[in-house]
């Protein structure tokens, strides 16, 4: 029985052994800054969920 073994491109290999990097932390968090930026995303969400359940043809 041969064993075979998987190969992994350098640029591959690279990204996995590399450290993780997060970008995000200079970022302002709009939500924690003003609520109503929270507010208003939930209530578009709450409409896009509503109009998805509308749109949906029960079968």
């Amino acid at each position: 029985m041969v064993l075979k073994r998987s190969k992994i491109s350098r640029g591959i290999g690279r990204l996995i052994k590399r450290k993780e990097v997060n970008h995000f932390e200079s970022i302002a968090n709009i939500f924690q800054e003003d609520p109503t930026n929270r507010y208003k995303y939930l209530e578009s969400f709450t409409q896009a969920q509503l109009n998805e359940i509308a749109n949906t043809h029960i079968k």
